[in-house]
């Protein structure tokens, strides 16, 4: 335990380049005793030209503008000697970040996911810097993918729809007119949509028509849903119509594992520019790990040499994959934190599935990708920013079709400029600390996958079924059967007793 430790500060301080105050630093109109990141000695005092201050037990200071106020205003911070004086932007928009990674196991972090569950936490890989964003932020002990595969998930992030309204159920370049084949007892489905179609309104063309706005949005990364790239859809800047394969150029072992360090390098870059332009941004950044194959630096091996492997993750390589995506996201939340935007952002992660059998154990979760159990679509899933209180924890089930309702929320959109055919929904009063409210949903939360991917070892074992959430309960539906299964998921969170019959209705 102690070499674990000694190994986690290291590879924090390796990849940390902890920022100063910055000199201009973004808040949100409207938004009371945002902290500002600035602890003030014991002789030292504080005032604001247009907005009140305040410290914490702690002096650190929090920042209230006045009402309806925006734009740059003046705190100046005095001792008995000189002065000195912070700007604060007052901005009526937030910056979104969404960080999403590639099949990451609910387990593959060494914060727990559920800390009502000490096994959602790997006992072997470290993410220092993932942890600490979960910390500072909110949990979803029941974050969703809204598809065991990487294709559908992205296209239903992007409109707020599930995979079956969308009729997107398989990865890009596949599964188009397969024939009957083998044992299947069903003759496997073609998809009926093959990419992303040109009349569906995605996040960033929806934040863009927001009146006198001006977001800029950048895709950096994996993107695998054709359809000319992201370029045609909404965003200003991207790495054009990629998919695995951009992910997997180069050595195992090279400097910029599977485009970790570049994507986030970009990513920086893009926030820096909107900063200096003074518009507010949406930056997805979409890695490439941590799927196959398997690609991490050298040194960053080399630090897991102390390590004991664990029972559930024991795999050295995998786990300097999954250190050195820790590390390009630590860059890029120190880069917020340098340009003062900790106050006026929100940073959204979540996985797009689970991990696959052979790269990385899902326990105590049933199954992996590309399967419907929890441990195909149960994945990581963090909010944090202004109005999110740190360290928290909801348990209510979400999934990634509700961030596009959530982010135009946020941004100030109306809800009724928003798709009529949307599915998921805003959870804002879940993210400010309400986890109990009641949101009612304009669709439901299914996962539909009508096809089979199935290998001969079984390590996939995906026949054609769906799966419902509703509360406490999943409700599983196999279509070569007509077998259907009840699960609790909050007694039963392996899914291994079926209460379909004790519960009919």
């Amino acid at each position: 335990m102690q070499n674990r430790v000694i190994w986690a500060l290291s590879l924090f301080f390796a990849f940390s380049n902890i920022p100063g105050e910055a000199q201009t630093i973004q808040v949100l109109k409207n938004r009371a005793k945002s902290p500002l990141g600035i602890q003030l000695n014991s002789n030292e005092t504080a005032a604001a030209e247009q907005g009140t201050i305040q410290l914490s037990s702690e002096r650190e200071i929090l920042y209230t503008p006045s009402d309806s106020f925006t734009g740059e205003d003046r705190i100046r911070i005095a001792d008995n000697s000189q002065t000195r004086s912070i700007t604060v932007d007052v901005r009526s928009h937030p910056n979104f970040v969404f960080i999403l990674t590639d099949d990451q196991s609910w387990t593959g972090l060494s914060t727990p996911t559920d800390r009502n569950h000490s096994h959602s936490a790997s006992d072997y890989h470290q993410t220092p810097r993932i942890d600490q964003l979960a910390q500072s932020g909110m949990r979803f002990s029941r974050g969703y993918s809204p598809a065991p595969n990487c294709s559908p998930t992205r296209y239903a992030n992007l409109t707020g729809k599930t995979c079956a309204r969308l009729h997107f159920t398989d990865i890009v370049g596949r599964g188009h007119t397969l024939p009957p084949e083998g044992t299947y007892r069903l003759i496997p489905i073609s998809k009926e949509i093959r990419d992303i179609q040109e009349n569906e309104r995605t996040l960033p063309e929806l934040l863009k028509s927001i009146p006198d706005t001006r977001y800029r949005t950048a895709h950096l990364g994996k993107w695998h849903l054709d359809g000319g790239g992201p370029e045609k859809h909404g965003f200003d800047l991207s790495d054009g119509n990629t998919g695995n394969g951009e992910g997997n150029e180069g050595n195992p072992v090279n400097d910029d594992p599977k485009r970790a360090y570049s994507i986030t390098e970009r990513a920086t870059r893009f926030i820096s520019d909107s900063v200096k332009t003074g518009d507010p941004f949406y930056c997805q950044v979409s890695h490439y790990a941590v799927h196959a194959a398997i690609q991490h630096r050298s040194d960053t091996l080399d630090k897991l040499a102390h390590l004991k492997p664990g029972n559930n993750h024991s795999s050295s390589a995998y786990a300097a994959m999954v250190a050195d995506m820790d590390a390009a996201v630590g860059i890029l939340l120190n880069h917020l934190d340098a340009l003062g935007l900790r106050q006026s952002t929100y940073v959204i992660y979540q996985a797009d599935n689970g991990a696959p059998q052979f790269m990385s154990n899902a326990y105590p979760l049933r199954r992996y990708k590309p399967e419907i159990w929890e441990g195909g679509i149960r994945v990581p899933t963090f909010f944090r920013g202004p109005g999110i209180p740190e360290n928290s924890q909801c348990d209510q089930p979400m999934m990634g079709i509700d961030l596009l309702p959530t982010i135009w929320g946020l941004a100030s959109g109306h809800a009724n400029q928003l798709p009529r055919d949307l599915d998921g929904t805003s959870i804002s009063h879940w993210l400010f600390g309400d986890t109990n409210q009641v949101i009612q949903r304009p669709g439901e939360l299914v996962v539909h996958s009508p096809h089979y991917v199935v290998s001969e070892d079984l390590a996939k074992n995906q026949r054609p079924s769906s799966a419902l959430h509703a509360g406490p309960w999943k409700l599983v539906a196999w279509y070569e059967t007509g077998d259907v299964h009840l699960f609790n998921l909050e007694e039963d969170l392996s899914e291994s007793i079926d209460q379909s019959k004790e519960h009919p209705q």
